[in-house]
C-alpha cells in the first residue's frame, strides 16, 4: 500500500517553539481513512478474542504500517493514530469488529495472541513487544500493548452480590456522567452508611473510591448495578496527595527553555527552589481567565509554588523575568491562579503543530459532554505537542462555608509506549478537538501509565472565562 506523508502548513500565522521539546517527531496522522459504515455497539468489559495456536512468526513490524523508519537497524513505528478501514469508536461508543477486522488487528503486531476489549481500551497481547514508541490509538480506539496475559489496563475494584438501584437522573452506556448523576450517587452512599471519596466513570462502567470498607458484610449490602451498569469498589487511603506533590528534577530530555516575548499556554515557568532543595520546580504555564469581576489571570500548578500566596512566578527560570505572582489557590484540586505582571503579554492560542491550523482556545469545557475515548492533547516544554485519549472522569464532592460543589478530574491516556512524561509538565492545559480546554495535567502514575487532571469546570461555573492580556 502506497503512503502519504501530510502537506505542513504554511509558516504564516503559526506559532512554533524556538527550541524543540521532544526528541522526534510523531506523525499526527496515518494514510489511511475510515469509511462511512456503522457498526453494532460493543459494550462488553474484558471481551477477549484469542487467536487460535499458531508458530510464532519471526518478529519485525509490518512493511505497509505507515510513517515507519529505522534507527540504528531497527525500524519504529512513528503513527500516533493507526487508522483502518474500520473504526473501533464512532460518535462516542465502542464497536465490535467482525471476524475479518480481528485478523486486521492481529496483523499489526506479528507476535500477537490474543486481543481483549477492556473498556475504553483495545488490549493487544504480544509474545514479543515492539520497539517504542507505539501508536496511541488503533481503529480508534485507545492502545495498551503488552506481554504479559494477566495484566489489565485499569483497576475496576472489586464486584458485589449487593441490590441493583435506578437513579432519577438518566444515565446510559457510554454517555458522558454529569454532576446531576454525581450528586444522586454520592448522595445515595452516604445515606446507605458508606459515604464515598470520590467517583470514577469509564463510560460502561462505575468505580467508588472510598478509605475503608463501611462494613464487613459491604459486598452484600452495597449496590451491584446503578441503572443495569456495574459498580467496582476500591478502598484503600487516598494516594492522590502523595503523587502530586512528588519532586523530581527533569533529566531525561531538554526542556523548551527559552524566554517568550509573547506568553501562551505551554511555557515554562519556575519558583524559587523550597527550602531544603538545590533547584527551583519547573513546571508549565496555564491559560489565562477571567473572573466575573473582570480580573485576569494565569492559571498554574498549585504545588510547584511551594511558597504559596504572593510567590514569584519567573520565565524560563529564576534567571529570566518575573512574570506573575501567586493570588489565589485551590489546595484540593491543585490549581492556582496567578495575577499577571502589567508588561506582559499572554495568548490565548498555545504552541501551532506542523500540520494543524492555528486555532485560539474556544472556551473552557463543560464537563457534562465530556466523552470516554475522545481525543485530547496537550502541549508542554518537556515533551511538545502530545495526543491522547479521555479514558475516565471522576467526581470529588467538596465544600465550605458557602457552598457544596464537585471537583471534576480527568483520566488521560497518552499510550504506555511513551516517553516519561516528566514532573514539568505539571500545569501544562489539556484541550479537544474543539480546542475547549477541559484542565490541566497533574501528574502520571507510574504504574498504569494514567494521568490525572483537574479540570476547569469549577472555574466555568463560577462565572471564569477564557481571555488573554
Amino acid at each position: 500500500m502506497a503512503t502519504t506523508t501530510p502537506t505542513s502548513a504554511p509558516l504564516f500565522g503559526h506559532i512554533y517553539r524556538k527550541k524543540s521539546a521532544s526528541p522526534q517527531k510523531v506523525a499526527r496522522f496515518s494514510p489511511y481513512k475510515l469509511p462511512n459504515k456503522s457498526s453494532s455497539l460493543f459494550n462488553l468489559s474484558g471481551h477477549a478474542h484469542a487467536r487460535p495456536e499458531q508458530p510464532p512468526p519471526v518478529f519485525k513490524l509490518p512493511v505497509s504500517q505507515p510513517a515507519t523508519f529505522t534507527e540504528q537497524g531497527q525500524t519504529y513505528m512513528n503513527t500516533t493514530h493507526v487508522q483502518l478501514d474500520f473504526t473501533l469508536y464512532r460518535d462516542g461508543q465502542q464497536c465490535s469488529p467482525s471476524a475479518e477486522q480481528f485478523e486486521k488487528l492481529y496483523d499489526l503486531f506479528p507476535t500477537t495472541f490474543k486481543i481483549s476489549f477492556s473498556s475504553p481500551f483495545l488490549v493487544i497481547f504480544c509474545r514479543v513487544l515492539p520497539a517504542k514508541p507505539w501508536p496511541v490509538t488503533v481503529a480508534g480506539m485507545p492502545l495498551w500493548l503488552t506481554d504479559d496475559e494477566k495484566a489489565k489496563p485499569m483497576d475496576i475494584g472489586i464486584g458485589t452480590r449487593g441490590p441493583k438501584v435506578v437513579l432519577k437522573a438518566p444515565i446510559k452506556l457510554c454517555d458522558p456522567a454529569t454532576e446531576a448523576v454525581a450528586e444522586e450517587i454520592f448522595t445515595m452512599f452516604r445515606d446507605l452508611g458508606a459515604p464515598i471519596s470520590r467517583l470514577r466513570w469509564l463510560g460502561c462502567f462505575f468505580v467508588v473510591l472510598a478509605p475503608n470498607e463501611p462494613f464487613d458484610d459491604w459486598q452484600q449490602r452495597l449496590p451491584a448495578m446503578i441503572n443495569n451498569i456495574r459498580v467496582g469498589y476500591i478502598f484503600r487511603k487516598d494516594i492522590l496527595q502523595e503523587k502530586a506533590l512528588r519532586r523530581k528534577v527533569p533529566s531525561k530530555d531538554v526542556p523548551d527553555n527559552v524566554g517568550y516575548d509573547t506568553l501562551r499556554p505551554g511555557v515554562l515557568v519556575s519558583s524559587c527552589s523550597p527550602l531544603g532543595q538545590s533547584h527551583d520546580m519547573n513546571t508549565t504555564s496555564g491559560v489565562c481567565v477571567k473572573s466575573p469581576g473582570g480580573e485576569r489571570y494565569i492559571t498554574l500548578a498549585h504545588h510547584g509554588f511551594p511558597g504559596g500566596i504572593n510567590s514569584f512566578v519567573y520565565h524560563p527560570d529564576r534567571g529570566g523575568k518575573v512574570i506573575a505572582k501567586i493570588d489565589k489557590i485551590f489546595g484540593e484540586t491543585d490549581i492556582a491562579l496567578a495575577t499577571v505582571n502589567p508588561n506582559c503579554r499572554y495568548s490565548r492560542e498555545t504552541f501551532s503543530a506542523a500540520d494543524a491550523p492555528v486555532t485560539p482556545f474556544r472556551n473552557l469545557a463543560d464537563t457534562d459532554l465530556l466523552r470516554i475515548g475522545s481525543l485530547i492533547y496537550m502541549d508542554t516544554p518537556f515533551n511538545g505537542r502530545m495526543e491522547g485519549n479521555l479514558i475516565a472522569t471522576e467526581f470529588t464532592r467538596l465544600a465550605d462555608q458557602e457552598r457544596t460543589w464537585f471537583a471534576v478530574h480527568v483520566l488521560t491516556w497518552f499510550g504506555n509506549g511513551m516517553h516519561t512524561i516528566l514532573d514539568g509538565c505539571c500545569g501544562g492545559v489539556i484541550w479537544d478537538d474543539n480546542h475547549d480546554v477541559i484542565g490541566q495535567f497533574r501528574y502520571l502514575d507510574e504504574a498504569t501509565g494514567h494521568c490525572y487532571s483537574p479540570t476547569y469546570d469549577w472555574l466555568r461555573k463560577f462565572g471564569y472565562t477564557l481571555a488573554q492580556i
